[in-house]
């Protein structure tokens, strides 16, 4: 028991008073698919507008379900459009075209991930794809626009190889390459980077709170790779990271979306929330704290309402 009592303030000691340095490390992200999973390493610095873009994606688990739809051997596996419901192909809403950063001259080389796009050099919005071989031709040159390289396969190749051998057919113009009779599926796409966002946003949900706090508390002086936790990249979970947590506590981002019954802003749906709803419980105002329905009363169907999410981070 001395031991834990000691670390526990030694880790509290620091949340509060640790002024460390801190390091920066690209985003990673990894995409889970019917295949295995492939991590990507995100170039943020050199092309800002693109990985935003992508991780926007991310965020909202746009990519999950959706397909890569164009897989050829010897040249590239294309994904990030397309969803299959019933016997039935449909084309996911996105967001507007971005603008083609391909002058960031990062080169088309295997492994390499880009956006794909139609013939308008800016009209990229949510596909992309993953090099097979050095695609040289693809780079911005005098006379080429190029395609925009923003990062590359850094676990999975195997995976993004043995999607590219898939047997495929031609369904018509855009889709002359279209795996089958096996779907090559996106189970999910998920950021694998804490904080990237906000410093101590472990969880990338939009703020930093006691559900980072649990995270980064759950692997303290842990070392290894991809921890949750681990903030500055640097493989271990230490001062440095309590720094970098406690520079962003309460912060949120301009996309957060609070939980409706998280009556304090907290992050979690508890007894402090509880006890805001209890002080309420059978006033009348339509803008009291607890009143969700927004009735006459704080009343039983607040209640039912609260309850829906309760300990939900």
């Amino acid at each position: 028991m001395g031991v834990k009592k000691v670390s526990l303030f030694a880790f509290l000691t620091a949340f509060l008073f640790l002024q460390a340095p801190c390091l920066a490390g690209y985003p990673r992200v990894l995409l889970k698919t019917n295949f295995g999973d492939i991590t990507m390493e995100l170039y943020d610095a050199n092309a800002p507008i693109t990985v935003e873009n992508f991780l926007q994606y991310v965020r909202t688990d746009f990519y999950t379900d959706l397909l890569f739809h164009r897989v050829i051997e010897g040249f590239m596996i294309q994904g990030g459009g397309f969803y299959i419901d019933g016997p039935y192909l449909y084309e996911q809403i996105t967001n507007a075209p971005i603008i083609n950063e391909s002058y960031n001259n990062i080169s088309n080389l295997r492994g390499t991930v880009a956006m794909a796009r139609a013939p308008d050099p800016n009209s990229a919005t949510s596909q992309f794809f993953i090099n097979l071989v050095n695609n040289l031709f693809l780079d911005k040159t005098v006379n080429n626009v190029g395609y925009c390289v923003f990062g590359k396969v850094i676990s999975g190749m195997n995976v993004v190889d043995a999607i590219a051998v898939t047997p495929d057919v031609n369904l018509g113009p855009g889709f002359e390459n279209f795996p089958y009779p096996e779907l090559v599926i996106i189970n999910s796409a998920e950021l694998l980077t804490p904080g990237y966002w906000l410093p101590g946003d472990i969880g990338n949900d939009g703020i930093v709170n006691f559900v980072d706090f649990a995270y980064l508390a759950a692997k303290w002086k842990n070392t290894g790779s991809n921890l949750w936790g681990d903030l500055n990249q640097n493989n271990a979970v230490d001062a440095n990271d309590v720094r970098l947590f406690h520079q962003g506590w309460l912060t949120k981002t301009a996309w957060y979306k609070p939980i409706e019954q998280d009556l304090n802003n907290d992050g979690v749906v508890n007894f402090r929330d509880f006890a805001i709803f209890s002080r309420n419980w059978q006033q009348a105002g339509r803008r009291l704290a607890g009143n969700f329905n927004q009735d006459l009363y704080v009343d039983e169907y607040d209640l039912m309402f609260f309850a829906e999410k309760w300990l939900t981070p």
